[in-house]
């Protein structure tokens, strides 16, 4: 059987209890649901789905390994798969991270020089989280898996040629 897969990009109207149902079974069955969010609204799929992670929904900065600027960050630390399929380096836009991630579940991290904005003043503050923080992981469940991307910008028209956001 091959492999399925779905988008699902920036969901902003909450789910009802049967399109959870149904979305918990494609994934049970096999299917792979691919989670790009930034803003938080993917949180009630992860929880409707019991794992621990969430979005964070707070804005996530680097002054140090950016584009331009500190809300336009680059990745550059992925698992060693990853490296090897050719992705060394990606550009988020106005991103944010992923909470609760275990080790194992990480595949992507952002520099030592981030931070997540709590607070919104965009610099570092003393109850921001400093980075490497987790901006991409993947979780299995079931015969299938979830993969969260925590910036929907990195498919959109003036991001997805920028370094290896389309691969």
């Amino acid at each position: 059987e091959a492999e399925k897969a779905a988008l699902i990009s920036i969901p902003t109207l909450d789910f009802n209890a049967e399109d959870l149902f149904i979305i918990r079974n494609f994934i049970n069955d096999g299917g792979t649901l691919l989670l790009i969010d930034d803003y938080g609204y993917a949180n009630t799929i992860l929880s409707y789905l019991d794992t621990d992670i969430r979005f964070s929904k707070a804005p996530f900065l680097d002054p140090l390994f950016s584009y331009k600027n500190q809300n336009i960050p680059r990745i550059t630390d992925f698992i060693p798969e990853l490296k090897d399929a050719g992705i060394n380096l990606l550009t988020f836009n106005n991103a944010t991270a992923l909470l609760n991630v275990s080790e194992p579940e990480a595949i992507a991290w952002s520099s030592k020089a981030s931070f997540l904005d709590k607070d919104g003043n965009g610099v570092l503050s003393p109850e921001d989280n400093r980075g490497p923080l987790v901006v991409a992981a993947e979780v299995k469940l079931g015969k299938g898996k979830v993969v969260m991307i925590s910036d929907s910008s990195i498919i959109v028209n003036s991001m997805v040629e920028r370094d290896n956001n389309y691969d």
